[in-house]
């Protein structure tokens, strides 16, 4: 008798422990993964920010070219006008697929890359935190 339950009582504890420990490495591949995602995808916003503004200077640039040259106006425009089109349907391409489906795509990637390079760590042991 007594030496069943005690035996009951192991099992449920290793359970429990085996429970715990999947659950701090959920933890932590999904704390990890959050980190490095907003990182990089901080990192690739501001550099699609940098590119617009940079996109934007441009067309002032070619605008105030227009305004100087004065010669052959329709094209001039036209020229300006295509310029802003192009370039702002690029930005609204990868605003949107970065926004969509990029987004949860890298998230995926993040979160193998994370998967693999934290085996090593132990959340239990503050020694290797």
């Amino acid at each position: 008798g007594a030496e069943e339950e005690t035996t009951d009582d192991d099992d449920d504890n290793d359970e429990v422990a085996s429970q715990k420990q999947a659950l701090w490495h959920t933890i932590k591949i999904r704390n990890l993964t959050r980190i490095v995602a907003t990182v990089y995808s901080h990192t690739l916003l501001t550099m699609v920010m940098t590119v617009q503004v940079f996109l934007l200077g441009g067309t002032l640039y070619r605008q105030e070219e227009c305004r100087n040259i004065k010669r052959n106006g329709n094209v001039a425009s036209s020229l300006v006008e295509t310029y802003q089109e192009s370039h702002g349907a690029l930005l609204k391409e990868t605003y949107q697929g970065f926004l969509t489906s990029g987004m949860a795509t890298m998230l995926r990637m993040v979160e193998r890359a994370v998967t693999i390079s934290s085996q090593h760590l132990d959340v239990t042991d503050t020694t290797t935190m």
